[in-house]
């Protein structure tokens, strides 16, 4: 800001390309805010890239978890037909399903097959 006590503060000033002039408290405080700018942009960037780090890291722990969910669930899926395939094969020399179900949790069974 132009003013009275701009000249005293700023006893020696430098020229601009643009033919203006600046006082060296001035450029010093530009200087300073461009630096604390670049270590703040600095500062966030390796925040950003710590991040996207740890987020890879959990991807592939979830992708991890999930191959084995997979596997589990094909391993479940075969024991399933398995059983499925055993009991269709014993209902026919099964003497439960001859005689009136017992109880009715070994009534439901039956009945879904």
């Amino acid at each position: 800001p132009a003013g009275p006590n701009r000249d005293s503060l700023c006893s020696q000033t430098r020229s601009t390309p643009a033919g203006g002039q600046i006082c060296p408290k001035t450029v010093q405080k530009v200087t300073k805010r461009r630096e604390k700018n670049r270590d703040a942009a600095r500062k966030s960037r390796r925040k950003q890239t710590e991040r996207a780090d740890e987020l890879h890291e959990e991807l592939q722990d979830l992708e991890r978890s999930n191959s084995a969910f997979q596997k589990e669930i094909a391993e479940l899926k075969k024991d399933l037909i398995f059983y499925q395939m055993t009991l269709k094969r014993h209902k026919p020399y099964c003497r439960l399903t001859a005689s009136s179900p017992s109880s009715p949790s070994t009534f439901h069974i039956w009945k879904r097959w």
